[in-house]
């Protein structure tokens, strides 16, 4: 076992270069290109919700989780990773995205600054854009940290009103509309 950790140990830092390079994008104001736009209309459903849920942390459409789970599996087969770490390393994910999108009420002290657990995430979710486009990490707030994303306030609180896309008050909820809506014509607001 610790020659397979001290082999593979290098995955979950493999998992934070691909967590910060979609820091990167969206911190370099890349957002705007066709790539990221297309993309982010997959990523709506998972933005869509109005309250914070720990399974809202696994709603996410079937194309979008292809892609994310492709990106991240791909690499790690190359490298050769076994297949008991990598299942490991999949429930590990799956566990994280249910605390990190969970409305359970712990603290987790000075760690709130490292780890990306809910109370930080939160800000994440808010609506209006700019103003949650922090707190991307999925294990860590590292990258966050270096490229400028990291946001704390803990004087701020909020409400399920606050949470969603403004820009899309009217986003659909129903599981069969969400799938058909990344591929709708996107509709001018006047």
């Amino acid at each position: 076992m610790l020659k397979s950790v001290v082999r593979y140990g290098y995955a979950p830092f493999m998992l934070l270069g691909v967590n910060g390079a979609a820091v990167a994008l969206a911190a370099s104001g890349a957002s705007k290109l066709w790539l990221i736009g297309l993309l982010w209309r997959f990523h709506a459903v998972h933005h869509s919700v109005k309250r914070f849920y720990g399974f809202n942390g696994l709603m996410k459409h079937p194309l979008h989780q292809t892609l994310e789970m492709s990106a991240g599996v791909v690499p790690l087969i190359l490298i050769g990773l076994p297949v008991d770490v990598a299942a490991a390393l999949a429930v590990a994910v799956a566990v994280q995205l249910l605390l990190q999108h969970s409305n359970a009420d712990y603290r987790i002290g000075a760690l709130k600054y490292v780890l990306a657990l809910n109370e930080g995430h939160r800000l994440h979710h808010l609506k209006w854009a700019g103003v949650g486009d922090v707190n991307f990490g999925l294990f860590t707030l590292v990258w966050d940290h270096l490229l400028g994303t990291f946001s704390y306030d803990p004087a701020r609180s909020f409400t399920s009103e606050q949470l969603g896309m403004a820009a899309k008050p009217d986003y659909p909820a129903a599981y069969l509309a969400q799938l058909a809506e990344p591929f709708r014509a996107e509709r001018r607001r006047r």
